[in-house]
């Protein structure tokens, strides 16, 4: 089974952004502001709780991403130049299977819309060329992407709403074991929905 929550970001070279410039540091957001909470996800709010969070390029790739120490040398430097300024992940288990809440702050906007785009195409590519992809409406969430990710054969799938609200790039999904293509969709909209909400003002 491929289909899956879209894990972790892919790595980008942000050319562009780079010569934006950098306003002066704002200060950290908490982590738990970041994402959403279990019990804003349906069917996950007794779930097992992975919160790791960081608020250097460094600890990010370390404690979030798991990247290898070889890896780590190639990351690190791409999320500077990105105008990294924190990270958090939150990873639910449950007996219905597993769901997933990330964020990453830039230095502006401009970075954050960057990463969704091309978070876009390489969230889709992630689930396989066997898995069947469908789009989804978060109607709350100007411009967010959504789609689930189902295989023939298999019960289960997965679902993910990617969106951006001011400096902020955020990602949520579910990968269900068992469940029709609308009930994937249930958990990461009403999470992404109540996280839009609370987030607007801390990521202007």
């Amino acid at each position: 089974m491929v289909t899956r929550p879209y894990p972790r970001l892919i790595s980008v070279v942000i050319v562009a952004v780079a010569v934006l410039g950098a306003p002066a540091a704002a200060s950290a957001i908490p982590p738990s502001s970041l994402i959403a909470h279990p019990s804003e996800m349906p069917g996950f709010a007794g779930a097992k709780v992975r919160l790791h969070s960081a608020t250097t390029a460094s600890r990010y790739a370390k404690l979030v991403l798991h990247d290898s120490s070889r890896e780590a040398r190639k990351e690190v430097p791409k999320l500077r130049r990105q105008g990294f300024r924190e990270g958090v992940q939150e990873l639910l288990s449950s007996s219905q299977g597993e769901a997933l809440s990330s964020a990453v702050v830039f230095h502006s906007p401009a970075a954050a819309r960057h990463e969704l785009k091309v978070s876009i195409a390489q969230s889709v590519k992630a689930q396989g060329g066997s898995a069947a992809i469908k789009r989804f409406t978060v109607a709350a969430i100007p411009g967010a992407f959504a789609f689930s990710a189902t295989e023939a054969g298999h019960p289960g799938g997965a679902a993910n709403v990617l969106f951006t609200t001011g400096r902020c790039f955020f990602v949520l999904g579910d990968s269900l074991k068992s469940a029709p293509p609308a009930q994937l969709r249930v958990a990461p909209t009403a999470g992404a929905t109540a996280l839009y909400g609370r987030v607007k003002s801390l990521c202007a």
